[in-house]
């Protein structure tokens, strides 16, 4: 650059670049005016606060654990599932002629990116339930998004049980319920934020 010459510079700077204060602490830079709590998930679990029945009338309670079936493990991922009174979906079983699909009421999404997808299951048949069909109590097996539907992509199970207060009339899944399954998941490389603030103004209609 010769002397004396006036120079534009733009640079890209990472003010909060491979913080480790990931439990609220007061330390991470300012920058832009703004600041920023962390706070991180110290492993993969189930939300249970928000892991829920968000619509419908159903009251059947709600138990998500790692599948018991195949080899896979849990999955950091958010699901929906949309129960129906008729077959909307399939499902895979084990049947004497080997794997099969069978129709199914329920169907099952993954919502995690804000963008829905349709993902496969695993129906575990109780013996004495054992139909073809799903009923209340058997397992619901979620395969990972975009699977190749074998026994290592195999990840939550989800178990849907009739109320145990006696002073409950149970209510089971039908249409217009849905069930969300919410999970807690530490960050990874794969995470975006963005943030927008608003400067600050008066409002005369307001004071």
């Amino acid at each position: 650059m010769p002397n004396g010459g006036t120079f534009n510079i733009s640079y890209r700077y990472f003010p909060v670049y491979q913080s480790t204060r990931l439990s609220l602490e007061d330390g991470n830079t300012v920058f832009d005016g703004i600041k920023l709590l962390v706070l991180d998930d110290p492993k993969l679990e189930v939300d249970t606060i928000n892991t829920r029945w968000i619509e419908g009338n159903s009251n059947y309670l709600i138990n998500v654990k790692k599948g018991t079936i195949g080899t896979g493990d849990i999955y950091p991922a958010d699901y929906e599932i949309k129960f129906s009174s008729d077959n909307i979906d399939s499902a895979l079983i084990q049947s004497s002629k080997g794997l099969i699909y069978i129709p199914v009421k329920y169907s099952v999404q993954t919502i995690t990116s804000g963008i829905r997808k349709r993902i496969d299951t695993f129906l575990r048949e109780n013996n004495s339930t054992k139909n073809l069909a799903w009923d209340p109590g058997e397992e619901i097996i979620l395969f990972k998004p975009d699977a190749a539907l074998t026994p290592s992509e195999l990840t939550w199970g989800v178990i849907i049980t009739p109320p145990t207060d006696s002073t409950l009339t149970p209510v089971a899944p039908g249409s217009g319920d849905l069930l969300q399954i919410i999970t807690k998941r530490p960050f990874n490389s794969n995470d975006r934020f963005d943030f927008k603030t608003e400067g600050a103004k008066y409002s005369a209609a307001k004071a």
